[in-house]
């Protein structure tokens, strides 16, 4: 089989995965979104303040009143309470 003919059939087999892998994600986000809402309300706005608005640990703990935390608790303690949390 020629390169081009290679990719040609690739292409066509990633087309036919693309709602497949739309579902399983969307499948993930539904299952993050259950697991975040478990968590108290400082750890869920903590968490979201450091993953998707990517600010810094420091500027959270001093924002939630935390000042004198380590660098490292807030994120750290939403993350392994989000993993913790059993699935529904």
């Amino acid at each position: 089989m020629a390169a081009e003919e290679k990719q040609h059939f690739l292409d066509e087999a990633d087309e036919a995965a693309a709602p497949e892998r739309q579902c399983i994600a969307h499948e993930e986000l539904e299952e993050i979104g259950r697991r975040l809402r478990a968590l108290p309300l400082k750890c869920q706005q903590a968490f979201v303040m450091r993953t998707m608005l990517e600010r810094p640990v420091k500027e959270i703990a001093e924002e939630n009143g935390n000042g004198s935390r380590s660098e490292s608790t807030p994120s750290t303690s939403s993350s392994s309470r989000l993993t913790s949390v059993e699935p529904t």
